[in-house]
């Protein structure tokens, strides 16, 4: 019994040796050695240059009344200019409106009205984000707006009603607030 178990181990020992140095093929699909990825390393984000970080975004107040004043249209193009994704400031939620109205108010900017990126959609009173086309749903309107009083206005900040919102005609000059997604670095 001894020697007929020494021969079954024996020959098993045999054709693992004769597999692994011939080679020979088997029903086991090819074994591919795969690699590891290392941990990559966190992803870092940064402001663009000249703007500031608030919750997940970055922006940029433009509040020089001499050098900082331009109508909606052209201060739309300008925060385009600034970086990919650049566009004039568009609160799409409560937190992000209030977040930005408090930070607005402690940081002593300039006392005045500025532009943000909502514009109404031709003479129909409806507000929408610029970017995106997306109807405004959280807003911070003042008492009696949007008003209506004229076609295809945009929507002005006021500091005068605590940063509340106003619709007014996109060719008057204002200061304005530019946002931007933050960059990986």
């Amino acid at each position: 019994m001894h020697s007929l178990l020494f021969g079954f181990f024996l020959a098993l020992a045999l054709v693992d040796t004769i597999d692994g140095v011939l080679d020979l093929p088997s029903n086991d699909p090819p074994k591919i050695p795969v690699k590891e990825a290392p941990n990559p390393a966190p992803l870092e984000l940064t402001c663009p240059e000249g703007f500031f970080s608030l919750g997940n975004s970055c922006y940029a107040v433009f509040d020089n009344y001499t050098t900082d004043r331009l109508s909606w249209n052209n201060a739309q193009a300008f925060c385009g200019s600034l970086g990919a994704g650049g566009h004039l400031l568009e609160l799409e939620a409560a937190e992000e409106i209030t977040r930005l109205k408090n930070h607005l108010l402690e940081s002593g900017y300039v006392c005045g009205v500025y532009w943000i990126g909502g514009e109404e959609v031709g003479d129909t009173n409806t507000f929408v984000w610029a970017s995106t086309g997306q109807v405004i749903g959280d807003s911070d309107w003042a008492p009696g707006m949007p008003n209506g009083s004229g076609s295809g206005d945009a929507i002005i900040l006021s500091c005068s009603i605590n940063w509340q919102w106003l619709d007014t005609p996109k060719s008057y000059d204002r200061r304005f607030i530019c946002e931007a997604p933050p960059i990986a670095v």
